[in-house]
């Protein structure tokens, strides 16, 4: 799943002269090309990016850009909707500044040997890239739109061997990590069973244009740490739990939200893996009934002070006629008078 999202350390490192390089580097590429291409194009609108990177890790947030920022608290906010309580957002004009961030953040994950895997990702990470493009017309009004880009790279839960002989192993720090990475793989894949059942029922939803994106790598084994979930009643929707786990609340809005979301569902071909490989193509199978209905993030600014001198303006044409006696009284700023009682 890590080589797929951010591929070897060495492309990551070399920047793009590595064809192995993975799905975020290849982002940044084509992020910051396009936005080249557009400002080429046009420099009414005006570009700005910000990124931050977090990871989540025993069900606890981290700051993998600000190393001293830990135990982070997942909030929610009418106009923010959710969002992470303290997070760090770095400006990147670039496509190498978003290679030095993600370098940066890399060295700060937390990662162990397997069974697997020698380096295993023991954490979720979350690298989030937020775009705005502001233009402004020319009758003064600054209109703005807001994108914002998930990268997110998922921990694969994996079966523990329990040892009897050798009590030790259960209080170990791979077992900690191992059932807090089960825990939060089951809250994800209970919301994706909700959201799953919800859509099966709601096949009519107009589309929109995407405005936020979110690509997780969902590791084998993400079934396997399910409980079972009752069916839902066909005649209300289902109740979805977010707040299950840091990680499912803080993708809300990308799961079931204002979204897009692409899911890579990692699987094997070796016999070895039948069940993993089973469970995680049954994942990705709900994972496709979801439906989202994305629309287009946009505000506008200045409207009310463009109004004014519109109206102004249309003052100053009207007293202009009307000094002429091109216009009537009433039309020149005199008021009508009011009707007679009885009309």
């Amino acid at each position: 799943k890590t080589h797929t999202m951010q591929g070897p350390v060495t492309a990551v490192q070399s920047m793009r002269s590595d064809q192995r390089r993975g799905i975020m580097c290849r982002m940044f590429e084509y992020l910051f090309s396009e936005v080249a291409r557009r400002h080429a194009e046009s420099n009414s609108v005006q570009y700005t990016c910000k990124c931050s990177y977090l990871e989540i890790y025993k069900e606890q947030i981290a700051d993998l850009l600000e190393p001293t920022s830990t135990n982070l608290q997942v909030r929610e906010d009418v106009n923010r909707g959710v969002y992470v309580e303290r997070l760090s957002e770095h400006s990147v004009w670039t496509v190498e500044d978003a290679f030095h961030v993600l370098r940066k953040g890399l060295h700060q994950r937390h990662v162990g040997a397997t069974q697997m895997n020698d380096f295993s990702s023991r954490s979720h990470s979350v690298f989030t890239l937020a775009l705005e493009a502001t233009s402004t017309t020319a009758g003064g009004v600054t209109a703005t739109r807001v994108a914002r880009l998930n990268l997110i790279d998922l921990a694969g839960s994996e079966r523990q061997s329990f040892d009897p002989h050798n009590p030790t192993m259960h209080n170990s720090v791979q077992v900690k990590e191992s059932g807090a990475i089960n825990k939060s793989l089951s809250a994800l894949t209970n919301v994706i069973m909700s959201l799953s059942s919800a859509g099966q029922r709601r096949r009519s939803v107009s589309s929109g244009a995407g405005t936020a994106r979110a690509i997780a790598a969902a590791g084998a084994g993400t079934e396997n740490a399910v409980g079972s979930v009752g069916a839902a009643d066909g005649r209300r929707r289902p109740f979805v739990r977010y707040r299950d786990s840091k990680l499912t609340f803080l993708l809300r809005d990308s799961l079931g939200g204002n979204s897009k979301t692409v899911i890579v569902a990692c699987i094997s071909p070796s016999a070895l893996c039948f069940g993993e490989t089973l469970s995680t193509l049954k994942f990705a199978a709900r994972a496709k009934r979801i439906q989202c209905a994305a629309v287009m993030n946009e505000e506008y600014s200045g409207t009310v002070e463009s109004l004014r001198l519109e109206v102004k303006s249309l003052k100053q044409q009207l007293e202009l006629l009307g000094s002429k006696g091109l216009l009537p009284a009433a039309a020149a700023g005199a008021s009508p008078a009011p009707p007679a009682p009885g009309e």
